[in-house]
């Protein structure tokens, strides 16, 4: 639910709907590379890499590079000092890229050379080290709501908030998802690395897509460890509701609710379970309803007067 209604698709399901497509591709390359990883077969990674060639050149440069971090982290957490597995992984990644890459090559040929000979191609738009300081002031606005500065669509639903947070206080229990998030906090606060993504022309971060598929699995996979962690989600509340209060861009009810379904997520997800409601626990229940409610939240912002 968080993945697929995230900011990024309701924006532009609308508005560029090929923008979509990197949406199904990702998973399918994360999805090919462990395969690689843990079970040595190659066919799905080879499909997906195919599929996002032939779709789209300017995503698949993205996914690419994008793809390149994840194996860059993966493979050596997964086999620390075993070079030897590390190198043999890397290979078939390798060779089963250049054979999806090459099954696509009556369009990526055409398609790079038309891509190269584009006259905005080359042009120094210029970078500067920093984002404005406005752009930072505005971080709960664009987590929480539609803001989109250099096309960082993010957008979530409010429990994604206290899973992020839970990420970094948990390094050493799930070290990948740590250092996955550290990369993106750092990707989203250095405009060259927008720039880089986007084929070294200006800073724009359409690559955030990427973020939707990682905090959307970092909730996941934090789920049950909420209740273990009392103070430190209501220090995560209250830390929103300083910021909130301390910039003048983020004094608005788009982002005092999404803090209030996080203080009301937080007083459900330390509760006991075992209140069942028509065979389901009734805490999992109102937890998962919380969830749709911030996502219905934000859909209905997007797209009434109030919003976008």
């Amino acid at each position: 639910l968080i993945y697929v209604f995230c900011y990024w698709n309701l924006l532009n399901v609308n508005e560029h709907i090929y923008f979509l497509n990197p949406m199904i591709y990702l998973p399918l390359i994360i999805l090919g590379i462990e395969k690689i990883i843990n079970e040595n077969k190659a066919a799905v990674f080879t499909l997906a890499v195919f599929i996002s060639v032939i779709s789209n050149f300017y995503f698949f440069y993205m996914l690419v590079i994008l793809t390149v971090i994840y194996v860059a982290v993966r493979l050596p957490l997964n086999y620390g000092k075993d070079f030897g597995s590390m190198l043999k992984d890397l290979m078939m990644i390798a060779g089963a890229a250049v054979l999806g890459t090459g099954m696509a090559a009556v369009t990526v040929m055409p398609v790079a050379y038309a891509l190269l000979s584009n006259n905005r191609i080359g042009i120094d738009y210029g970078v500067h080290a920093l984002y404005p300081i406005i752009y930072y002031e505005k971080a709960l606005n664009i987590f929480f709501s539609k803001d989109d500065p250099y096309w960082l669509c993010m957008g979530f639903a409010s429990p994604c908030i206290f899973s992020l947070a839970l990420s970094l206080r948990q390094f050493k229990k799930d070290k990948l998802l740590f250092f996955l998030n550290v990369l993106v906090l750092f990707m989203i606060c250095i405009p060259y690395c927008g720039k880089i993504l986007n084929g070294m022309s200006y800073v724009s971060n359409r690559w955030s897509f990427a973020i939707s598929l990682l905090y959307a699995y970092t909730l996941t996979a934090k789920w049950e460890d909420f209740k273990k962690y009392k103070i430190f989600l209501l220090s995560v509340v209250f830390l929103c509701f300083a910021w909130a209060v301390a910039f003048p861009l983020s004094r608005e009810v788009r982002i005092f609710i999404p803090i209030c379904i996080c203080l009301f997520f937080y007083s459900i997800a330390v509760m006991n379970e075992g209140i069942m409601f028509f065979g389901f626990d009734l805490k999992q229940v109102i937890l998962l309803g919380l969830v749709v409610l911030s996502v219905l939240y934000n859909a209905d912002y997007v797209y009434s007067y109030r919003g976008r």
